[in-house]
């Protein structure tokens, strides 16, 4: 039985909602933990929020464990599409 984890993110100045996705739990992927403290040891942190790449807008990275396939990064521009890393997850 799959599930799903959603994460919207609201921008307080625009009063907009500018990210919304579900991240689904199955075969392929499993949701990585919560981290919910400031003070979590950083080898236990995965979900990072951040300016990655020059000249792109924010992104957020990590929400998932993939299993098979590779992570993307996410926008959060509405127009831009997410990022997906080109990598070898072979078994």
């Amino acid at each position: 039985m799959a599930s799903a984890r959603k994460l919207c993110v609201y921008d307080e100045i625009s009063k907009n909602w500018i990210f919304d996705h579900n991240f689904l739990e199955g075969e392929s992927a499993s949701h990585t933990p919560i981290i919910a403290t400031p003070d979590t040891e950083p080898n236990n942190v995965y979900q990072w929020t951040g300016d990655f790449f020059k000249n792109q807008p924010t992104m957020i990275f990590g929400m998932q464990y993939q299993s098979f396939g590779c992570p993307s990064f996410f926008t959060l521009e509405k127009n831009e599409k997410e990022i997906a890393l080109n990598c070898d997850n072979r078994h």
